[in-house]
């Protein structure tokens, strides 16, 4: 189960006033131009975000002086509207805390800044889904709980118009989870670009008589299982 509860940040960190983002946006504009293969963070423009930090085994601390994560080439930088709590959020708090880590995994926002190797189908202002590694001792700047998180530019959903932020921020950990278990694990042979033309298909005769074999999802009425159902309608 994941992504069954739903938190939205605290109203003084989302929306952020204007000059706060203004702030960021030329940070991220100054740190990216600076960035290159010899001098990789030095003139580094610093910038305190609001978030919650881990600060114990099963204890989190509101820090307004955490950093603004690193935007490298691949990733986007994501102003935080919603996150949603999973399991895993107070599972590895108590049993592997990674003291100083912003944390949290899953959540939705608005796209602020892209790398230079973010793929072409994102766009600053795009609102989108995903999810991070937080409690991250690797990456202690990277976590949801923030009002800005750094993730992976390729595996942010785009949010479609009439999905609210907190809807979406559930997606995450969820739809990653069943598709490992279906195409990793199980071995499902179907690509993507399949699963698309099936979509399209199904909209076009939705009382189409299903073919193929049978699938057991045990647990469907969770979070995951109900992300693995549909997808193993397409």
């Amino acid at each position: 189960m994941t992504g069954d509860f739903m938190y939205q940040l605290h109203a003084t960190a989302v929306p952020l006033p204007h000059e706060d983002a203004t702030q960021v946006l030329q940070a991220v504009a100054i740190n990216t131009a600076n960035i290159g293969p010899n001098n990789p963070k030095n003139s580094q423009v610093s910038v305190l975000l609001t978030a919650l930090v881990v600060a114990g085994p099963g204890q989190l601390a509101l820090h307004h002086d955490a950093p603004l994560p690193h935007l490298a080439p691949d990733m986007a930088l994501v102003r935080t509207v919603a996150v949603a709590i999973n399991p895993v959020d107070a599972k590895m708090l108590d049993y592997s805390p990674a003291v100083g880590a912003i944390h949290g995994y899953d959540f939705a926002g608005v796209v602020v800044g892209l790398g230079s190797e973010a793929p072409g189908h994102l766009s600053i202002g795009d609102r989108v889904a995903g999810a991070v590694h937080g409690n991250n001792s690797l990456e202690p700047c990277v976590g949801a709980f923030a009002q800005y998180v750094g993730a992976t530019a390729e595996l942010l959903l785009k949010i479609p118009d009439g999905m609210a932020f907190e809807e979406a921020s559930t997606l995450g950990i969820g739809l990653a989870t069943a598709g490992l278990v279906l195409f990793r694990e199980l071995e499902i042979p179907v690509r993507i670009e399949d699963l698309i033309v099936r979509a399209a298909d199904a909209k076009i005769s939705p009382n189409a008589a299903p073919s193929g074999a049978w699938v057991l999802v045990s647990g469907g009425s969770t979070a995951t299982g109900t992300r693995a159902i549909q997808m193993l309608k397409l």
